[in-house]
């Protein structure tokens, strides 16, 4: 198993290969996963990626989650098959989906929602949020919470909307922490809470989350929800510029020459 993995020389990979591919034979499943990523990679021989393909579609047909997973990664890639097709790759999240594979739930439901396989449903993208936030995918509760504060896909319901954040910024989501902050930052059917907005700008930040350094360094610059803090607003309008955004840079050159 160590040496399918990825350890050994070559003759290790190549005994391994044979290994799996006798234990596939008989029927194991794990074996002709295993033996899949090898073809597919080239390891212990050819690669092999249409028979690995084969295969793969075989297990996800015996409703082995790991297989529609990397299937749909396939299509949705173009690796190992004729071309990218999103409606293929939607059709294996699904089925990984419907195993309760939560990260697939997540892939199904933002293709429904952006429609970049040719059809988009609000409805169903929600429904597919809901499911991967209850399989614990924390950024998709986070998503669930902005379509129903939108209204998007169903009923518009800011109080649950709120709810489904906090579990996601709790649970070390960013983004959700990011739009908890702008929920109170603005009083967006809250009372306006501007120290509360800046302390979850913050945790957005730490999290990575872009929007969230830009909101916490405006707050830091201005003093607002807390005291001003121009050596902070600087040092965060300089990360998220570094990082490709050009409001962050531009606001980065303002309070350079403004200080």
């Amino acid at each position: 198993e160590m040496l399918g993995a990825g350890r050994g020389g070559l003759e290790d990979k190549r005994r391994a290969r044979d290994s799996f591919a006798r234990a596939c034979h008989r029927g194991d499943p794990t074996a002709c996963e295993r033996l899949a990523h090898m073809l597919f990679n080239g390891e212990g021989g050819p690669a092999r990626p249409e028979k690995a393909r084969k295969l793969l579609e075989g297990l996800c047909g015996k409703d082995v989650p790991t297989a529609c997973s990397m299937m749909a990664v396939l299509w949705r890639t173009g690796q190992g098959v004729p071309a990218s097709d999103m409606e293929k790759a939607l059709r294996f999240h699904t089925r990984a989906c419907e195993s309760d594979s939560g990260a697939d739930c997540l892939k199904a439901a933002e293709i429904w929602h952006s429609g970049s396989a040719d059809k988009s449903d609000h409805g169903i993208a929600r429904e597919l949020f809901d499911r991967a936030c209850k399989l614990d995918e924390q950024s998709a509760c986070a998503r669930l919470g902005m379509m129903m504060h939108l209204g998007q896909g169903g009923k518009k319901d800011a109080l649950r909307a709120r709810w489904f954040f906090q579990r996601g910024c709790e649970a070390g989501d960013g983004m959700s922490c990011s739009y908890l902050g702008l929920i109170y930052e603005v009083g967006d059917e809250v009372e306006m809470d501007p120290p509360r907005a800046r302390g979850y700008f913050e945790l957005a930040c730490q999290a990575k989350v872009l929007a969230g350094c830009k909101r916490l360094a405006l707050m830091a610059y201005n003093g607002l929800g807390g005291p001003v803090d121009r050596p902070q607003a600087y040092e965060l309008f300089a990360a998220t510029c570094k990082r490709g955004d050009f409001d962050g840079c531009t606001r980065l050159t303002l309070v350079h020459y403004t200080g």
